[in-house]
């Protein structure tokens, strides 16, 4: 192992992931999976770092400012959600954090990721990183990014009418007029559409957006609101370097009771004139028929964690982003990936069965779906790229890694993992988490040596 791996690869790093991606080498990660921190919702307490500083600069930082977040850092490193119970039974619920400190000389900002007076300093950080983050990339490599938003004025952002001092609104940098602005821009109650501005930010520096993936929570968290719905999902977004990539087609089990045979519940395309029998005609008896191409509605539970951290990914959520975006065999000499061989493909032709629907009496809009359908028949083996070389698995990259739930899958699918965090309390348990991983894959694999 190089200098690099030794030191990154399956292990949660306590870096700060601007400075770890700049040890890394050019595209040696196959796929990113991350969750930055959201912008204006929590303090996760960690020390401000500086940001947009010029090289040789004696930063002279002006006045603090602060601004209101719903959850906070009470008694340690862990945050707590603010109608959690507290020491003495108090309930803060409108927390005053720091949103950093400007240089007077040079505009830097010194304070922590999320936590930025405007969402415009805010994307500006997260290009910084992903920019960078697109260099280690390999050219065939993909990203996937959950990004929250965040509503003005609902005391868990920058609700308060005093964020910015009129001194430091002086400072050279011109934030405080950016902040001006941008206060008459958006009105209270509004999303400030984060996740949208992020998107088209990347997709502006480059990036190639191909999916835009709705994670739905059934077991949202309930909101007091009573003049709006609740929200109970979060997006995905699904980048690629280049239009060629490497992608693993991922299934889901078809819906719906006009895909299952010998149901007696009558289909609902039956009311149009065609029975369920005629639907069936045009199904087989192939299990892989069954299935369908994934869809981008991903209907997933939040996962509780027992641990500190509150903000953990879902494992079932990882598992279809690691499985489509990051290979299990990397060949050693050429880094090429395998991929899977299909004997021949399934292609049904529903053109004649949808004519018989009349246009009128459409039902599900079973008129207005294609007209065929490929479906891989049989899997039969891997592509090999004739090196004779060993394989290794393709390393996934999560540069705001926590509790290293995206490392636990990557143990669990025999791929690579690289993750940083600043917070110590997280790399530990991210490590910890991994080593437990780590351990459950190497006893499958003495216990397969035996069966065999």
């Amino acid at each position: 192992m190089t200098g690099w791996e030794t030191k990154y690869l399956n292990k949660v790093v306590n870096i700060d992931c601007r400075e770890g991606v700049k040890e890394l080498p050019d595209g040696c990660v196959s796929c990113i999976i991350t969750s930055p921190p959201y912008w204006g919702l929590r303090d996760y307490g960690l020390p401000p770092m500086i940001w947009d500083a010029v090289d040789g600069c004696q930063h002279q930082w002006g006045d603090e400012f602060l601004g209101d977040t719903r959850e906070c850092n009470i008694g340690g490193n862990a945050p707590r959600w603010a109608h959690e119970p507290h020491p003495g039974g108090k309930i803060p619920k409108h927390v005053k954090v720091s949103q950093g400190q400007f240089c007077s000389l040079c505009g830097a900002w010194r304070g922590s990721l999320g936590l930025e007076p405007t969402f415009q300093l805010y994307i500006q950080h997260l290009m910084q990183i992903f920019n960078e983050i697109k260099r280690v990339l390999k050219p065939t490599g993909c990203c996937f990014v959950n990004i929250g938003d965040t509503y003005y004025g609902g005391g868990n952002n920058r609700g308060n009418n005093s964020p910015i001092s009129e001194k430091q609104a002086s400072n050279r940098g011109a934030v405080g007029q950016v902040q001006m602005k941008w206060r008459k821009e958006t009105k209270p109650k509004s999303l400030y559409q984060i996740p949208s501005r992020f998107a088209i930010a990347m997709t502006d520096a480059g990036w190639i957006l191909r999916n835009e993936i709705i994670w739905k929570k059934a077991n949202c968290m309930p909101s007091s609101a009573r003049d709006r719905f609740t929200v109970d999902f979060e997006k995905v977004f699904f980048f690629t370097k280049n239009k060629k990539y490497w992608f693993e087609q991922q299934f889901e089990e078809r819906q719906g009771k006009t895909h299952s045979r010998g149901t007696k519940r009558k289909p609902p395309i039956e009311s149009a004139g065609v029975g369920h029998k005629d639907w069936c005609k045009y199904m087989t008896k192939d299990d892989e028929l069954k299935n369908r191409n994934k869809r981008c509605v991903w209907d997933i539970p939040t996962q509780p964690f027992k641990e500190a951290h509150f903000a953990t990914f879902s494992l079932a959520l990882v598992k279809p982003m690691l499985s489509a975006g990051c290979p299990e065999f990397v060949c050693r000499k050429c880094g090429k990936a395998r991929e899977k061989i299909y004997k021949s493909t399934i292609t049904k032709d529903y053109t004649d069965f949808k004519r018989q629907i009349p246009e009128e009496q459409s039902v599900d809009g079973y008129r207005n779906t294609s007209d065929k359908e490929t479906i891989p028949k049989k899997f039969i083996g891997l592509t090999d790229c004739g090196c004779n070389a060993n394989f290794d698995g393709g390393i996934v990259l999560d540069p705001f890694a926590g509790s290293g739930t995206v490392g636990v899958v990557a143990m669990r699918q025999n791929k690579n993992f690289i993750g940083f965090d600043l917070n110590p309390d997280y790399v530990d348990m991210g490590n910890e988490r991994i080593g437990q991983a780590k351990k459950e894959m190497e006893l499958k694999r003495q216990q397969l040596k035996l069966e065999l």
